[in-house]
């Protein structure tokens, strides 16, 4: 099955296709094109690598194959993605349904498991598992030395993290003040990570952590930032193209779509009078800038990135 077909006995040449089939499927996924084939090919391909050798796998590695499973049947290629730059976008900032459920749950159990866990006397009554955990000198960073320094601070942290892990997950979930809970939840795990990835080496799992928690932010949050940051240059921008080329017109819905542009106005040129002999007259795609100031060409590339 693929799910062993990395531990097949085959030549080098097999296992670099099969590297090469997998770095192919992420780079879709990354860019979100055939967003839902490639997050199942990419799942069964990770499934398979990680059967290869399991015994130097991590939580972080584990973390990221569950949540790539329950992404197979989520929309996230719904934004910022090819996909919804081929197609309307869909008026829905938010997706509610089984499998997102499961994903939140997924996401919640793993500090609610790891909390549970950390019954120990250095966690549950002596405070001291931080310090311990920094003098292991094969993990910890020059900033985890630093803290080595605070014995008093570490046994604080060991507590506030234990509680954090068994109880914040919980934010999550409150129907009271929703958007502010979750964001602060949100937040607070993404801090706890970044404290972890500071001061001790721990592979992937920080990272997988991070990424994971943005998908529960609010989707408020990101209209907010969409609507306020940049606002002015993005809904002052028009982007004239070539009305009679498909690649112009989806070149111009790409950049608007990865360079956060919405909401830009992309336009044929043959729409407006001015346009249209500008764009015959310099061969070139017309952009007009929220100060009206018109470019073309290169010129006008850079003009689209200034404003994003």
């Amino acid at each position: 099955s693929i799910s062993s077909s990395f531990a097949m006995q085959s030549p080098w040449q097999v296992q670099a296709a099969l590297f090469f089939l997998a770095a192919t499927f992420a780079l879709m996924l990354l860019v979100g094109y055939k967003t839902r084939v490639s997050t199942v090919v990419s799942w069964l391909l990770l499934i398979s690598l990680q059967t290869r050798n399991p015994l130097i796998l991590q939580g972080g590695d584990i973390l990221i194959r569950v949540a790539l499973f329950f992404a197979m049947f989520l929309p996230w290629g719904a934004r910022y993605s090819v996909d919804s730059a081929r197609r309307p976008r869909t008026t829905n900032d938010s997706h509610v349904s089984f499998w997102t459920a499961g994903y939140m749950l997924q996401i919640a159990a793993v500090y609610v498991f790891a909390g549970l866990i950390k019954n120990s006397v250095e966690w549950a009554s002596e405070g001291s598992a931080i310090y311990y955990a920094l003098s292991l000198d094969q993990f910890t960073r020059p900033f985890g030395y630093f803290l080595l320094q605070f014995p008093d601070l570490l046994r604080l942290l060991t507590f506030a993290t234990l509680l954090f892990e068994l109880f914040g997950p919980l934010l999550l979930f409150v129907p009271v003040l929703t958007r502010s809970l979750r964001i602060s939840a949100v937040a607070g795990f993404i801090l706890m990570h970044l404290g972890f990835m500071a001061s001790m080496r721990l592979g992937p799992f920080p990272w997988a952590g991070i990424i994971t928690m943005l998908a529960l932010l609010p989707s408020s949050l990101w209209g907010w930032a969409s609507r306020h940051v940049r606002a002015r240059q993005r809904a002052g921008l028009t982007m004239y193209y070539d009305g009679e080329c498909g690649f112009c017109a989806s070149l111009t819905r790409y950049l608007r779509e990865f360079l956060l542009l919405a909401p830009a106005e992309l336009l044929p040129a043959a729409t407006d009078e001015r346009a249209r002999r500008e764009m015959a007259e310099h061969n070139s795609w017309v952009v007009v800038d929220a100060d009206h100031v018109r470019h073309y060409g290169f010129d006008g590339v850079i003009a689209v990135v200034r404003s994003s």
